[in-house]
């Protein structure tokens, strides 16, 4: 199905700002994933498990 052929749900999104929403979930997990990997707390709570 192409573009012109996407119709919306009632009250939901077009194309362009579905994509652009799934495209910021992506990103706002990816930034979540790597602050629990990567942060601070991350390394207070390897820190604490070592002791």
């Amino acid at each position: 199905m192409g573009p012109d052929a996407y119709r919306p749900a009632e009250g939901g999104l077009c194309l362009a700002c579905e994509h652009t929403r799934c495209e910021a979930e992506r990103e706002h997990r990816a930034a979540e994933e790597a602050a629990r990997d990567n942060g601070i707390l991350a390394r207070l709570r390897a820190r604490a498990v070592d002791r």
